[in-house]
C-alpha cells in the first residue's frame, strides 16, 4: 500500500481515529478529568438462572447480528439499545469505507482515510458484539478492577512457539524490558531462535497523554491515550532475507463502565497508524508503506488482592513478525488472545495465542520493580 501524495498521513490517522474515538478512547481533549463521567444508572437486581441462560443465548443468537440482544433480555434495556446503536454506527462506517474503496478503486489519493474508516467500523462492530456477551454474563460474577498504576520497570524471559509458518522459525527464546519514566515508556524485545538462523529485535518509545503511569496520582480508571514510535529488525537467516520496519501509532483505551454500569470491568482499545517496511534480498531491496490498525476487547482480572491483570481478544492489522497475516486475499492481519497477570509485588506471567499465516504461542515470566 502506498501513501497518498498530497495528503498528510497524520491528518488521515487523526480523521480515522476521530471517527472511532467515542466508543474506543473517550474524549480526547487534555486529561482524564475531561473524559465523560462513568455511567451512574442504578444497578439491576441479579437475574434468575433462567434469565441468565436466556440472555447468554440471546447474545449468541440473534446477538451475533443484533448486538445488545443479550443485555436487553437480561433486563438492561438501556445498555442493549445503546450497544445496538453503536453496532449500527460501526456497520455504517464499515460500509462507507468499503464502498469508498470500491468506487475509487483503492486510489492512492484516498486509500488511507477509507481504509481507516473501514477498520474503525469493523472494530466498533466487533467490540459491541463482545460487550453484549459480557453484559449478558456480567451478573454472574464480580467485575475485575482496572489497573490504575503500573510498574516502574519490567523484565521478561519466556518462550515463543511457531507452528504452520512458511519460514524456518524454529523454537525461540524471548527477552524483553520496559521502563516508564513519568509519562514516557521505553521498551525493547528480542526473539532468538534456539535451533535456526532466525531472530527479531524490536525497540519502541511511547508518550502517554493521560491514563495510568508508574508515577503520579492514579487515574479514575485504566483508560488512556498515547502515541508510540517503534522499529524492528527481523533476520530470516535460513531463508536468505531480512525485514525492517518503522511505525508511528496513536492508541487509546476506554473503560466501558463509562458507557454502561453493566459493562464495569471491561474495556475497549483501538489504535491506528502508518509505517514503512523494507525487505532485503540478495537481489535487492523492496520498500513499502503500510497501514496499521489495532482493535481489542478486554476484561480486568482480580484487583481485590495480590492478583491483578487483564485479558484481551484482539485484531492486529500487521502482517509482519512470526504470526503474519490471515490467508484472506492478502489484506487481513492476525487475531489472538493476550493476557498479563501480576501475582504479587514483584512477579507476573504473560501469555499470548495468535493466529495468522502461522499460529504462535508465547509464555513469559515477568519481574517488576518501582511502583506497583
Amino acid at each position: 500500500m502506498r501513501l497518498a501524495p498530497g495528503r498528510s498521513p497524520l491528518a488521515s490517522i487523526a480523521l480515522g481515529l476521530l471517527c472511532a474515538s467515542i466508543p474506543a478512547v473517550g474524549t480526547a481533549n487534555a486529561g482524564s478529568d475531561q473524559e465523560s463521567a462513568p455511567d451512574t444508572s442504578p444497578a439491576l437486581p441479579p437475574p434468575s438462572v433462567l434469565r441468565l441462560t436466556l440472555a447468554t443465548g440471546a447474545a449468541i443468537v440473534p446477538g451475533l447480528l443484533v448486538h445488545g440482544a443479550g443485555t436487553f433480555v437480561s433486563g438492561d434495556r438501556s445498555t442493549g439499545l445503546r450497544l445496538l446503536a453503536w453496532e449500527g454506527a460501526g456497520l455504517g462506517m464499515f460500509l462507507a469505507g468499503g464502498l469508498g474503496l470500491l468506487f475509487t478503486g483503492a486510489s492512492r489519493q484516498t486509500v488511507v482515510p477509507f481504509s481507516l474508516l473501514t477498520l474503525s467500523g469493523l472494530g466498533i462492530f466487533s467490540i459491541t458484539g463482545l460487550a453484549d456477551l459480557y453484559g449478558a454474563l456480567a451478573p454472574a460474577f464480580d467485575p475485575g478492577q482496572p489497573m490504575r498504576d503500573l510498574p516502574g520497570w519490567e523484565l521478561e524471559l519466556g518462550y515463543l512457539g511457531v507452528a504452520r509458518g512458511p519460514f524456518a522459525a524454529g523454537q525461540l527464546g524471548t527477552v524483553a524490558f520496559t521502563v516508564r519514566p513519568g509519562a514516557w515508556r521505553i521498551d525493547g524485545a528480542g526473539e532468538l531462535a534456539l535451533d535456526a538462523a532466525n531472530r527479531r529485535l524490536r525497540l519502541g518509545m511511547a508518550r502517554r497523554f493521560w491514563g495510568p503511569t508508574a508515577t503520579g496520582s492514579p487515574p479514575e480508571d485504566d483508560g488512556y491515550l498515547e502515541a508510540e514510535m517503534r522499529a524492528s529488525v527481523h533476520s530470516f537467516g535460513d531463508d536468505g532475507f531480512a525485514q525492517r520496519t518503522g511505525d508511528l501509532l496513536l492508541r487509546g483505551r476506554r473503560s466501558l463502565a463509562r458507557t454502561a454500569a453493566r459493562l464495569a470491568g471491561a474495556f475497549a482499545e483501538m489504535g491506528f497508524g502508518v509505517g514503512l517496511e523494507s525487505y532485503h534480498f540478495p537481489e535487492g531491496t523492496d520498500l513499502n508503506s503500510r497501514l496499521i490498525g489495532e482493535v481489542g476487547f478486554g476484561v480486568n482480572v482480580g484487583g481485590g488482592g495480590s492478583l491483578r491483570g487483564e485479558m484481551m481478544a484482539f485484531y492486529d492489522h500487521r502482517k509482519d513478525g512470526f504470526t503474519g497475516g490471515l490467508p484472506l486475499f492478502g489484506i487481513a492481519g492476525h487475531v489472538g488472545l493476550r493476557g498479563r497477570f501480576y501475582l504479587g509485588p514483584r512477579w507476573g506471567l504473560g501469555g499470548e495465542l495468535a493466529s495468522g499465516r502461522a499460529t504462535t504461542g508465547r509464555l513469559s515470566l515477568i519481574y517488576t520493580g518501582g511502583l506497583l
